[in-house]
């Protein structure tokens, strides 16, 4: 699972650390939480 996300420089950056997946996930499921 990789994000693209905007760097610095306003470019696309590919970030595929654990931790950040890890982060992803949660916010993704509290989001869905909200949402139903």
């Amino acid at each position: 699972m990789r994000a693209a996300v905007a760097g610095p420089d306003g470019s696309l950056q590919h970030l595929n650390s654990d931790q950040r997946q890890a982060e992803m996930l949660k916010t993704n499921a509290s989001l869905e939480k909200n949402c139903s």
